[in-house]
């Protein structure tokens, strides 16, 4: 099928017609979704698109507004790919000429060994973009404003064994 909705601890995403090559003039998007607790993990069995017309697009989200993880073409097996978060969103563009075989891609659920984006303070920013375990992001805040509780913020292990904060991020007021 060209995109659906794909849920489950794992599975296959293929281009349409795969191992025959793909329609021209297709637009497919899947949806990737997976347990809050968990992230995806994406491996490429096999890949082949006609370079500089056709793409694969590949998202950390649940849509095409989300952070883009790569533009994928050509004939290069590309290396595994791992979400941040419990969704990935994929999109399939061929043009109206040229069709190669398409992909075929292997999606796991892998258990988050990180802490969600802790996002930034209004009128204030942050500093550090690692969220594993052990790692710490600090907070500051514009001229002119407080800032209200603790400026550092550490991942750890929580009560719950799931990655978390080890406190609320702070505000500037």
């Amino acid at each position: 099928p060209c995109g659906g909705n794909v849920t489950g601890s794992s599975g296959f995403i293929l281009s349409p017609n795969f191992p025959l090559p793909y329609p021209h003039s297709k637009d497919c998007d899947w949806l990737i979704a997976v347990h809050s607790d968990y992230v995806i993990s994406l491996a490429f069995i096999s890949f082949s698109i006609e370079p500089n017309y056709d793409f694969l697009y590949i998202y950390d989200g649940p849509d095409s507004n989300s952070h883009l993880i790569g533009s994928f073409q050509d004939s290069k097996l590309p290396e595994k790919i791992e979400s941040v978060s419990n969704f990935m969103h994929l999109a399939f563009r061929s043009d109206g000429s040229v069709s190669y075989q398409g992909f075929h891609l292997e999606y796991k659920a892998k258990l988050r060994e990180a802490c969600f984006d802790p996002g930034n303070a209004m009128n204030g920013t942050r500093l550090g973009n690692d969220y594993k375990l052990g790692s710490t992001v600090t907070f500051s805040c514009e001229a002119g404003y407080l800032l209200q509780g603790h400026s550092t913020l550490t991942c750890m292990m929580g009560n719950s064994k799931r990655p978390e904060w080890d406190r609320a991020r702070p505000s500037c007021q």
